[in-house]
């Protein structure tokens, strides 16, 4: 099984990413990040915004457009706008993003196995999977940007110059720069140049002058271009938005300079043989692929450490450093692989033990834990639970049973299958057990209004979730209630803001409430997603 896995890695790693996130791609709740992509979407196809991009009929500058064009097409291709076909090119780019981890592997000189092992670290590596939930645009980005760095080695790599492929990585840079702007730039490219040209230096470079000139050409030309038709189009808004975007870099989320040096964490299920494989000193004796170590080593440091310089910080930007940082752990897997049962030291065979035991244990305690759960929701998917408290725990005592008889390869394919599970399965459990009873959808909204015959305003900006779920734009009044010219109207207020509306409700106006809106998923209550309707009259 394992052999025909790896005779055909990219059908494989395909497979991989189907079961992982494209079977129940439309079950995840949808988060404010992917509320304003796809009202910016929605937007365009409807209102023909389609480089004046806005969300809620506001401009909206802080994200270039070219991932929110390529989310339109995919409804315009499947005729629908569910949550499946929004999110099914962003789960494309996780495996253009695993596609070339395995290349780009093929280049450095690995073998092939090593190479279709960094690839699914890649893929299932969880801020890398999670990031197409929480924050779908940024994926696209250092997904273009690897796709420009695997050809960009082959210049490198030439004695003779390669105009196509000068002009192709320009191409995909303009594309990463039209995705998230200079972002994967700084985090991705440009970490890869300096470790590139440490380790492996710039062979081909002064052969390539024209080609890296078409490169540095069209990336400029294509990449920036959109910036400068809203820059020549609506100076004054796309002046006032990049003044805030360059604020928030350097007084917004401020961190340490450190906050970022327990990046390793975010790989998920790799933690600790991510962690033993920056161990330097120890990995580079023992691989044969010292060059291609170093590389991934200094590149994923050099990432680090720009983006730690970085005043402000989040958790997900330290998603692009996941991607050299599973390179650099495929050494480690790869070493193991061979050489386990040779190991003599107790110190290193614990570690491995750890490592991979702590993932099994995960899977032999999750029945108990399901009880608990069930006794706490009895309404949840008891089946779903059932099943995937079964499969989790066979693949445990799979995994138990490796490692008693040091057979890493089988233990990383049955943590990688593990990890395939458990977002297979799992997710039909999880969203039964964390059903918010006092759930209601402001997309009966619409029947209101008609039924009323008044158009509705909200007394301030509303979250996204709102306006995407309620499906058309609700101009914001900005606490300015004489703005309505109709004698009655329709006004949606946020829970924060409820007090201040009731303050400051202008003489000779009477409100009315309605009904209230609560977009809370689950039970734990967020006020801003609580909101409630009034009928105003004058």
């Amino acid at each position: 099984m394992i052999s025909i896995l790896e005779k055909k890695p990219l059908f494989s790693l395909l497979i991989v990413v189907i079961f992982m996130l494209l079977v129940h791609l439309d079950l995840p709740n949808i988060t404010i990040m992917e509320a304003r992509n796809f009202i910016t979407m929605r937007e365009m196809v409807q209102e023909n915004h389609w480089l004046s991009t806005t969300m809620n009929g506001q401009p909206r500058y802080e994200k270039p457009p070219l991932p929110t064009w390529i989310t339109a097409l995919s409804t315009i291709i499947f005729q629908s706008k569910s949550l499946w076909t929004l999110r099914f090119p962003t789960a494309m780019m996780v495996y253009i993003t695993g596609v070339f981890a395995y290349l780009i592997s093929l280049k450095i000189n690995l073998s092939k196995q090593l190479s279709f092992i960094n690839a699914l670290i890649t893929v299932t590596s969880f801020y890398i999977f999670a990031i197409t939930n929480e924050a779908p645009w940024d994926i696209y980005a250092h997904a273009f940007t690897l796709i420009a760095i695997y050809y960009l080695i082959q210049i490198f790599q030439s004695k003779s110059p390669l105009i196509k492929h000068g002009i192709l990585v320009g191409f995909f840079l303009a594309c990463s720069i039209l995705s998230k702007g200079p972002v994967s730039i700084f985090a991705v490219l440009i970490p890869f140049l300096i470790s590139y040209g440490i380790t492996f230096k710039f062979g081909g470079l002064k052969k390539n002058t024209i080609p890296l000139l078409f490169t540095l050409s069209i990336s400029l030309v294509i990449g920036l271009s959109w910036f400068v038709y809203i820059r020549f189009e609506n100076p004054l808004d796309f002046s006032s938005i990049a003044k805030e975007e360059i604020n928030n870099w350097a007084h917004y989320n401020t961190r340490p300079f450190y906050y970022y040096w327990s990046f390793f964490i975010q790989s998920g299920i790799w933690t600790l043989p991510a962690l033993i494989g920056l161990f330097y000193p120890y990995i580079a004796k023992k691989t044969r692929f010292k060059q291609a170590y170093k590389f991934t080593f200094l590149w994923t440091l050099i990432a680090v450490i720009l983006l730690s310089c970085i005043p402000e910080k989040k958790s997900r930007y330290l998603m692009p450093v996941l991607i050299p940082l599973a390179l650099n752990t495929g050494f480690y897997i790869h070493y193991l692989i061979g050489n386990f049962k040779s190991i003599d030291r107790s110190w290193e065979k614990t570690i491995v033990y750890i490592g991979f035991g702590i993932v099994a244990v995960i899977g032999l305690l999750f029945p108990i834990a399901l009880y608990y759960i069930l006794q706490g929701n009895p309404d949840g998917n008891i089946a779903a639970g059932i099943v995937l408290a079964l499969i989790l725990f066979s693949l445990s005592v799979l995994i138990f049973y490796y490692l008693k008889n040091k057979q890493v390869l089988h233990v990383f394919y049955s943590t990688v299958l593990f990890m395939i599970s458990a977002l297979f399965f799992g997710p039909p459990f999880s969203v039964s057990i964390y059903k918010n009873p006092q759930f209601t959808s402001i997309s009966e909204l619409t029947k209101l209004e008609e039924n009323l015959a008044i158009t509705t305003y909200s007394y301030f900006e509303l979250s996204p979730e709102f306006i995407w779920t309620y499906g058309d734009i609700i101009k914001d009044l900005d606490r300015k209630l004489n703005r309505v010219t109709e004698n009655e109207f329709g006004l949606i207020v946020n829970e924060e803001d409820l007090s201040d509306f009731k303050e400051n409700l202008p003489k000779g106006y009477k409100a009315k409430k309605i009904t209230s809106y609560n977009h809370n998923f689950n039970t734990k209550q967020n006020p801003r997603l609580i909101i409630h309707y009034f009928i105003l009259s004058k």
